[in-house]
């Protein structure tokens, strides 16, 4: 029982790991593979558990199928996670990996032909591990499934449509030391009242509502070493450490001092974006909002709260009443990167939105005046949201030729570089003020 897991009868992680400790006991060369199934959720919430653990079983199945004329050993060693310990250098294990990934591909279409499950393999190689580190040979065992485990990652950030293969390399642990320094580092700042690697810019929305300006807030790190940090990247660095509302929050502070300091002049103009981190979104937000406008309730109806897609399809009943709760405080909320997910429509279908943001590549823009196929999805997206009651956004854009094509499809908001980068919040108050007196800096359709 201590080494086998019930539901499936694979070996389990205690089983693997004392396979990697005999392997680097013996100085046997080895490879590493981290299987995860990717949305296998999706089978648990839409199907139910009982079907979830039959095709976990089935899975299973299959992949110890793949292993056994190999002598590999194979276990489940998490909920939809799997590994193979292969004894091989990993410098020709194609010839291994292929079939694997297209066996389990059979197998997962079989149980679930939707094609929303996906495979991600992280590959870890015992040659890349550093046997003369001193290190005992439990330690060498658990760098490896560190650096299988760093691998996947990697083989997950690639888009969930399609399956993905990712080998260790020396750099990844490079990033992830860097990612514990900074989470470390933000972690301090976000109870440092005195601390200014870590503001808030503002990037203006504009409209054609000559009296009225919005912005997203975006979340900025000047690091003294690594320089400036991306806003996605703190915000996916805050998630894993269990700092995403503690951020949120930090964001909102920010937000309301902005308002009631620089801008305390013309801040009944202004509209303010905040986007949600998936932890930030829960019961104690509605709690964490009165609190931080206390002083000010009238400024929440100035909120618009930006979610994605993914924190809606989790469970969108406890979603859509968390939306009402925040409408009945005067926050409205926007789909974010609405059309790049798989169930868009869907949201929609379920759930009320003030505005939607269509997140306008570079590429696409550009090619917009000449391709006929991209302007009628921009313009289906407008017609439709604007039938629903819905504002569009469009971010990114770039030139006076994006703008009047967005312009003719219909779009109500824009922003990108061509009307300004992300500024402080006393240059956003000195961009309210030009745009105010100009009563309208959108050019004529």
């Amino acid at each position: 029982m201590a080494w086998q897991d019930r539901l499936t009868g694979l070996p389990n992680r205690n089983y693997l790991l004392d396979c990697l400790y005999k392997a680097v006991q013996r100085n046997r060369i080895h490879t590493l593979l981290l299987i995860d199934i990717r949305r296998f959720k999706d089978i648990n919430d839409l199907m139910g558990y009982e079907q979830g653990d039959k095709a976990l079983t089935t899975l299973a199945s299959q992949l110890n199928s793949i292993c056994l004329p190999y002598g590999y050993p194979c276990a489940r060693i998490s909920s939809n996670e799997f590994a193979v310990l292969a004894y091989s250098d990993g410098r020709h294990l194609s010839f291994f990996t292929q079939p694997l990934c297209d066996s389990l591909r059979r197998a997962i279409d079989s149980i679930y032909p939707g094609h929303r499950l996906s495979l991600a393999i992280g590959i870890a190689k015992s040659l890349d591990v550093d046997t003369y580190s001193g290190n005992s040979h439990w330690q060498l065992a658990n760098e490896l499934l560190n650096n299988a485990d760093l691998a996947l990652m990697r083989a997950k950030q690639a888009p969930v449509t399609k399956d993905s293969i990712d080998t260790f390399k020396t750099e990844y642990e490079q990033e992830a030391q860097q990612r514990r320094r900074l989470r470390d580092e933000l972690k301090a700042h976000l109870i440092d009242p005195y601390q200014d690697a870590l503001y808030v810019a503002f990037q203006p929305i504009i409209s054609a509502d000559p009296h009225r300006l919005g912005c997203e807030a975006l979340v900025h790190w000047h690091h003294p070493e690594y320089g400036p940090i991306n806003p996605e990247f703190i915000v996916n660095v805050a998630e894993e450490s269990g700092l995403g509302q503690c951020l949120g929050k930090w964001i909102l502070q920010q937000v309301h001092q902005a308002l009631n300091t620089e801008w305390q002049s013309i801040n009944t103009h202004i509209d303010i974006a905040v986007n949600l981190s998936d932890s930030f979104f829960n019961e104690s937000l509605i709690a964490d909002v009165i609190t931080i406008f206390a002083k000010h309730p009238e400024q929440r109806k100035q909120l618009i709260f930006e979610v994605t897609e993914t924190m809606t399809i989790d469970d969108i009943g406890r979603f859509s009443l968390l939306m009402n709760q925040l409408r009945d405080v005067g926050i409205r909320i926007a789909l974010d990167d609405f059309g790049t997910g798989w169930s868009s429509m869907a949201v929609l279908n379920h759930l009320s939105f003030d505005k939607v943001k269509v997140k306008v590549d570079r590429s696409f823009v550009t090619g917009m005046a000449d391709i006929t196929r991209q302007q009628v999805l921009v313009d289906t997206i407008c017609h439709m949201a604007h039938q629903l009651g819905i504002h569009v956004i469009a971010e990114g854009v770039e030139t006076r030729e994006q703008l009047t094509s967005l312009q003719q499809m219909g779009v109500d908001e824009f922003q990108g570089y061509f009307f300004a980068k992300p500024l402080s919040a006393i240059d956003f108050y000195a961009f309210c003020i030009d745009y105010l007196n100009q009563k309208n800096v959108l050019p004529p359709k």
